[in-house]
C-alpha cells in the first residue's frame, strides 16, 4: 500500500531530477560535438565541468528528496501505528471519548478554534444511556462488552 503525500508545484519529483540529469548529459555531448567542429582555440572543458557539476548537484538533490520522502512516510506510518495500537488510547464515538473506567463520555468544547472546556455525559444520565446503547452496537463497543469492560 503506497502513501501519497501532497506535492507543491515547486517541488520536483525524483523523475524530474532524473530527466534533468539526462538532458544535461545530452547537452555535454552536444557541446563536445560542437567544440570538435570549432577551431582548437575554443576550450569547452570549463563548460563541460560546469555541466557535470550541475548533474552531480541534481543527483544529490534527488537522493535527498528520496530520503526525505522515506523519512516522512516512516514517521507517518509510526504515528498511525502508535495512534491505532496504543494500549492506553480510549475509544471514541460521535466525537466523544468513551471512558469506561469513569463511566462517562467526554468531548472538548471549542470556541473559535480555542479550547473552551469539556462536555461530560455520564453513562447514568438519559442522554448518556442512549449514547452508550448506540456505542455498544458498534464493533468496538460490542468487543468491550464481551471483554467485560462495560458495567451497568
Amino acid at each position: 500500500m503506497s502513501q501519497h503525500f501532497p506535492r507543491t508545484s515547486t517541488e520536483p519529483t525524483p523523475e524530474d531530477l532524473d530527466e534533468a540529469a539526462t538532458l544535461l548529459g545530452d547537452l555535454i555531448h552536444h557541446v563536445e560535438t560542437a567544440a570538435n567542429a570549432l577551431p582548437r582555440t575554443f576550450d569547452v572543458s570549463q563548460t563541460r565541468h560546469e555541466l557535470l557539476d550541475m548533474i552531480t548537484s541534481l543527483k544529490v538533490r534527488r537522493e535527498k528528496l528520496l530520503f526525505n520522502r522515506k523519512y516522512v512516510a516512516a514517521r507517518f506510518v509510526r504515528k498511525q501505528a502508535y495512534e491505532s495500537e496504543s494500549p492506553h488510547a480510549l475509544p471514541t464515538f460521535r466525537g466523544y471519548t468513551v471512558d469506561l473506567r469513569l463511566k462517562e463520555f467526554r468531548k472538548p468544547k471549542m470556541k473559535r478554534g480555542e479550547p473552551a472546556g469539556i462536555d461530560f455525559l455520564r453513562f447514568d444520565s438519559v442522554q448518556g444511556d442512549i449514547m452508550l446503547a448506540d456505542w455498544l452496537r458498534t464493533p468496538e463497543g460490542a468487543r468491550a462488552s464481551k471483554e467485560g469492560k462495560v458495567e451497568f
